[in-house]
């Protein structure tokens, strides 16, 4: 049942703008250790219900294991530190981009995330090196990308660190009605150059 044109005119857009990175051929990624009492693990069932059971992030997770997706949770015995997903190429792309990408025959990274107070301990790395084996391991003509915001110098950095490089900049365009229905279109134009990093500026991931 189309939505009364009169809610699509009060929703306001959002736009996303992700800068997108390609591995290129022949880079492997190298091991890095843990913090001392951390270890990184495959996000599997049992491990979500330990670590995230309750809270929003499990249900979501859950179905990112449903859609096929692989995960890494980094944790200790009682409470986690970070995680990362990947798509593959038999699987829909990830879910923060448009459907033009989402349809994409590649491995994707994405939705990483970092404690605050395990910031800058070399986890992100450690979670995007490997993720980037086990899409390594499923070679495919498609390519394995990760993508993050322009505002994110650490992101930015962790990803070139580990050998990923610009791909150019995706745009995403989302409308809708909240508990509705929303709409993303947008477009991916890999010749973009990167913006320059505001050093004064970021986030973390």
């Amino acid at each position: 049942m189309p939505l009364p044109t009169s809610l699509l005119e009060r929703s306001p857009l959002r736009i996303r703008t992700s800068l997108v990175f390609r591995l290129p051929e022949g880079v492997q990624p190298s091991g890095s250790p843990l913090p001392l009492g951390l270890r990184l693990s495959p996000a599997e069932p049992d491990l979500i219900r330990l670590f995230f059971g309750g809270s929003a992030l499990e249900a979501v997770f859950l179905d990112y294991l449903s859609q096929g997706f692989s995960g890494a949770v980094i944790h200790g015995p009682r409470a986690w530190a970070a995680y990362g997903w990947l798509s593959h190429p038999h699987t829909a792309g990830p879910v923060h981009l448009h459907p033009e990408i989402q349809r994409q025959p590649a491995h994707w990274l994405f939705a990483f995330r970092t404690l605050p107070i395990w910031r800058e301990r070399g986890l992100y790395k450690t979670g995007l090196r490997y993720l980037m084996s086990q899409a390594l391991a499923q070679p495919h003509p498609g390519g394995i990308y990760v993508d993050t915001q322009a505002g994110n110098l650490a992101s930015r950095r962790g990803i070139l660190s580990v050998g990923f490089v610009p791909c150019g900049v995706a745009k995403t365009y989302i409308v809708g009605v909240p508990k509705l229905h929303w709409w993303k279109w947008g477009h991916w134009d890999a010749a973009q150059p990167h913006p320059a990093a505001d050093q004064d500026r970021f986030t973390r991931p």
